[in-house]
């Protein structure tokens, strides 16, 4: 059953770059998905101001119940074919590169700069 699970996984994710194989269906979807994301901010921000009212609204229950876990549903079955090419150990690693060095760059920076303000240099003149 795996082996039927990756061959599905390397006919989806597995075209070469420069192909035009792609389901624009999918993409449809997540570009509707992501307009319902800024029609449920807008309602909670615009018409609902600084309230908790907007959880009382039909409309936002209606659009907060299935955007986002279909939004991930799609794009997990559309990355599934470059996860399934890579060993685990391969794919922790790259992710962790992806996500760490950002990290550790900004946390750096970020310290660096509040030490400035928090323990600023003495003046080199004295005053």
């Amino acid at each position: 059953m795996l082996d039927h699970i990756r061959a599905g996984a390397k006919g989806r994710g597995s075209c070469p770059a420069g192909t035009n194989n792609r389901d624009l269906s999918f993409d449809f979807a997540k570009g509707i998905l992501i307009t319902l994301v800024i029609i449920g901010h807008l309602l909670q921000y615009l018409i609902y101001q600084g309230t908790d009212a907007f959880w009382l609204s039909p409309y936002f229950k209606s659009i907060y119940m299935f955007h986002m876990p279909l939004f991930m549903a799609i794009s997990g079955y559309l990355s599934s074919g470059a996860i399934l090419r890579k060993s685990f150990t391969q794919g922790v690693g790259e992710r962790a590169m992806q996500l760490l060095l950002p990290m550790l760059f900004w946390c750096t920076l970020i310290w660096t700069l509040k030490s400035a303000v928090i323990f600023p240099t003495k003046s080199l003149t004295g005053t």
